[in-house]
């Protein structure tokens, strides 16, 4: 997706500067050869793997969007949270996901600190459950 969506993750809005994410869809599918060598492919579900990052993430949160230390804080806790994702458009369509963070789904690295504030770059990688 080459627009900047909107994102909220349970229901609180992510920070936008500096940000991008993608979408990619998984098929779960169950394949298998017949004893003609016809392949049968029965499709269970498309589930969608999201990948979001930052290279300037504050510390705290600003600027109307949760910052590093809530995301790290969601990541450790586990579980599953629901993902917003809003479409284009003037009205407020959107899609939404159940998601849990994928394993190793969170990494992080200091850009630059001073007395006041810390930056990351943050990468988080989510999957529908």
């Amino acid at each position: 997706m080459s627009v900047k969506q909107l994102l909220e993750l349970d229901e609180e809005a992510l920070f936008e500067g500096n940000r991008s994410f993608q979408a990619t869809p998984e098929r779960i599918e169950d394949r298998k050869r017949t004893a003609d060598g016809t392949l049968r492919v029965d499709e269970i579900a498309v589930k969608h793997k999201f990948s979001i990052s930052w290279t300037h993430l504050p510390a705290a949160d600003e600027l109307g969007g949760k910052g590093r230390g809530w995301l790290r804080a969601l990541y450790l806790a586990g579980g599953e949270y629901t993902l917003r994702v809003y479409k284009e458009g003037l009205a407020p369509d959107y899609d939404d996901y159940t998601v849990r963070f994928a394993a190793g789904g969170y990494q992080e690295s200091i850009v630059f600190r001073n007395a006041a504030r810390w930056v990351y770059a943050v990468s988080i990688q989510l999957e529908e459950v």
